[in-house]
């Protein structure tokens, strides 16, 4: 079976490189075994790694944390056109062969796989402007959406959290004036540029100085993302021009983050269109997914960009790894309506899982270079504001576990638990992270009589707006779901008047399982049968 597996392998190999050329031979080449190998954790983990552990109910260490055996390695080099990093969590190596070496590699008696690697980098961004004309509003918009004046007002600032931040580089965070309050604690704990590799970080794409910026950046005084007392980590793992060796940087940063203590990882990056076929991202499949879903069995929370492939009609779907389950993948809103923003993927996942998890807004004030901010837009923007707050929720919610936090921001989120494809669980919400589980009255009434559904505001309704963040929302959610509980229809609905809006469901009754409305906090769940 191995053999017959790596000739389909070499056989792919040799029609890549007849149509793409030596770009595209690209392997990682699993090991067998590291028996021999001794590792020592308090050694090699910082002291944050091995705490993080202890609190997550895991082991100090487990054999995916022991390095790869050194002899292996030096063989696979020795026959391979080019090695890159080895990854302790897969027992792997990255390579590039040309066919004729693989085919040698391939007979080594320690090989126990070959997965040949394709690449296109998508960075999580729609568009940027320069233009600081709605700098106060898009400020205000992006904080408050998320209730972060909660967070302020408590003096929860993401304090004691490291957050490790992937990206394409960060040129000028070394002399930005939004990270002056960073620097001068010296709060950058860790850099290191996986494509190089260096630890100087602070060049190439300005995406890394955006995106930082939205989690805990502070210009003139306005706050760009909630988590300014954070302690961060650094990782270039992209430049612009490479299409092959991204995500095994990723992994091998995913890596180093564990090692060096990181609580949150921030990626506003994304692969699939181009690259894998859309029911490939079923989070299980792409190695990147796998390794997301490994840091978070490590007791890292993974927060990823969902994507900006909202208006692709050959894709649109979640990209890796935000479609790993233990992933939360976050999505878009417009901060003018607070709707979807046209341009964010949307889920399911090919095989119905509910993504993305939460959203925030995809439209920020974030750094620039030339020390000033400027208005952008995309999903790489909506998920450090998300990381940002995670960092505040894990300070105050001391002890908390990676997957509880998951948990916590899911369920803080302002729709919650109403669920659509488009916005997942809506935006977290700092006012929910204290008040747990709020006493919230009915907003509407529901009405089923002859194939329709009527729905009834109720005077009660203008009560709740300090339990929902959402603010001026006049907005009604519904959807339909089947019995395994997979959408069959969503819709928002504006409400305008206090007449009663009516849907005909008809055509969808005979599937429909059940129907949830959330009107203004209220979430409402109905049996149709």
């Amino acid at each position: 079976m191995k053999n017959q597996y790596i000739t389909a392998i070499l056989l792919t190999a040799s029609l890549l490189l007849g149509v793409n050329g030596f770009c595209q031979s690209a392997f990682w080449v699993f090991f067998t075994d590291k028996e021999g190998v001794t590792f020592e954790p308090r050694a090699y983990f910082h002291a944050a790694a091995i705490e993080r552990r202890i609190m997550n109910g895991l082991p100090e260490c487990d054999s995916s944390d022991y390095p790869v055996r050194e002899d292996y390695v030096a063989q696979v080099s020795e026959m391979a056109s080019e090695t890159g990093y080895a990854s302790r969590w897969f027992n792997a190596l990255y390579i590039h062969a040309t066919p004729e070496q693989l085919s040698q590699i391939q007979k080594l008696p320690f090989v126990n796989e070959i997965m040949p690697v394709y690449s296109t980098l998508q960075l999580a961004e729609s568009n940027v402007s320069d233009s600081l004309q709605y700098f106060n509003k898009t400020h205000f918009q992006q904080i408050n959406l998320m209730g972060g004046e909660d967070f302020m007002n408590r003096g929860i600032d993401g304090s004691g959290i490291r957050v490790a931040v992937f990206d394409a580089g960060f040129p000028q965070v070394d002399v930005h004036s939004a990270f002056n309050h960073i620097r001068e604690s010296n709060r950058i704990a860790e850099t290191f540029n996986f494509a190089k590799p260096k630890k100087d970080v602070y060049r190439s794409n300005s995406h890394g100085l955006s995106t930082l910026s939205n989690i805990g950046g502070i210009f003139n005084g306005q706050t760009l993302g909630l988590a300014t007392g954070a302690t961060f980590l650094l990782a270039v793992t992209e430049i612009n021009i490479e299409i092959l060796k991204e995500e095994h940087w990723w992994i091998a940063a995913a890596e180093w983050a564990d090692k060096h203590g990181a609580h949150i990882i921030n990626s506003s990056l994304g692969y699939g269109v181009d690259r894998y076929f859309p029911e490939e991202m079923d989070g299980k499949t792409t190695l990147i997914t796998r390794g997301a879903n490994k840091a978070a069995g490590k007791g890292i929370l993974v927060v990823n960009s969902a994507g900006n492939e909202g208006d692709d009609k050959r894709w649109r779907i979640i990209g890796a790894p935000a479609d790993g389950d233990s992933v939360l993948a976050v999505g878009g809103i417009n901060p003018d309506n607070n709707n979807k923003i046209d341009f964010a993927s949307f889920g399911p996942t090919p095989d119905g899982r509910k993504k993305p998890n939460v959203s925030a807004s995809g439209k920020t004030m974030a750094a620039k270079k030339g020390d000033v901010v400027g208005i952008n837009y995309g999903t790489s923007f909506s998920a450090p504001l998300v990381a940002g707050f995670a960092a505040c929720a894990m300070q105050y919610l001391q002890g908390i576990t990676a997957m509880e936090l998951f948990a916590e921001i899911e369920q803080s989120a302002s729709l919650y638990p109403y669920f659509d494809y488009g916005t997942g669980y809506g935006i977290p919400q700092a006012a929910r992270i204290f008040e747990r589980n709020p006493i919230i009255e009915e907003t509407f009434e529901v009405l089923k009589k002859d194939g329709t559904l009527q729905f009834s505001i109720l005077p009660t309704a203008t009560k709740n707006q300090r339990t929902n963040r959402f603010l001026g929302e006049e907005y009604l959610y519904y959807h339909l779901a089947d019995d395994a509980d997979r959408l069959l229809h969503y819709e928002v609905l504006g409400v305008y008047s206090s007449t009663p809006l009516t849907i005909d469901i008809s055509e969808l009754s005979s599937a429909a399982k059940t129907l949830r409305v959330h009107y203004k906090g209220y979430t409402k769940t109905i049996s149709l049968r």
